[in-house]
């Protein structure tokens, strides 16, 4: 599909839907959707619909846990990696190119827009995210949720398969400022309660923690737990 001026805004394929290349004939219905006769079957292409399909034929995505736009792009968090295609306000119109984002392999649980930076929750620790690019700012495993403190704060809480740590925004630049020694066990998803209380959701329990000020240290105010006699 082309622009008035001869220019590609979307090309339908095989890897993004199409179920053969060879077109053999088309027609435009009534409704502006275009029919397609092909080598091997007949497609109806909705072009003017509001949604747009990405069918992954061929299994390379795997499985999608998280998904971002971003600074004009769309960004794919996956079992397999982290995925990134250009994306505007049109793109309706246009086709989603994925690329692989070299040096994501793994499992991607987490993609975070704070203070205007891409923040990545990996298997392997924590990434910034730069277009095709990402750059690792804590090693510590399984970033499955991360909590800013207050819009705008330089501080997030992440919850990892070992426990709590907390990041720093310094001069626009995110690091990791402290792990804390309990608990030692993956924290699910962290829930504010105000500006000093947080839940913490594990696989065994629920607790309430109360921070310090400066989110250097921390005290377990109450705790639930899930087992049963």
């Amino acid at each position: 599909i082309i622009d008035n001026q001869g220019n590609i805004i979307q090309h339908i394929h095989k890897r993004n839907g199409l179920q053969n290349n060879t077109v053999l004939s088309m027609i435009l219905d009534q409704q502006g959707n275009i029919w397609a006769g092909l080598d091997n079957g007949i497609d109806r292409i909705e072009i003017n619909s509001p949604f747009y399909y990405y069918k992954d034929i061929f299994g390379e995505l795997g499985t999608v846990y998280a998904i971002k736009i971003f600074d004009n792009k769309i960004y794919l968090g996956t079992n397999q990696g982290l995925f990134y295609s250009h994306w505007t306000n049109d793109n309706n119109s246009k086709s989603i190119n994925l690329h692989f984002i070299k040096g994501s392999q793994g499992q991607v649980w987490s993609l975070d827009i704070i203070n205007n930076q891409l923040i990545c929750g990996h298997n392997d620790g924590t990434f910034i995210v730069s277009n095709d690019l990402i750059h690792k700012i804590s090693p510590w495993t399984g970033g499955w949720i991360n909590k800013q403190t207050s819009t705008n704060s330089p501080i997030f809480i992440q919850g990892n398969y070992t426990g709590l740590a907390i990041f720093e925004d310094i001069n626009n630049n995110w690091r990791l400022k402290k792990k804390f020694d309990k608990p030692k066990t993956a924290i699910l998803d962290i829930i504010k309660k105000d500006n000093a209380h947080y839940w913490l959701i594990t696989n065994s329990d629920i607790q309430l923690i109360q921070f310090e000020a400066n989110f250097q240290s921390f005290k377990n105010i109450k705790t639930f737990t899930f087992q049963t006699d």
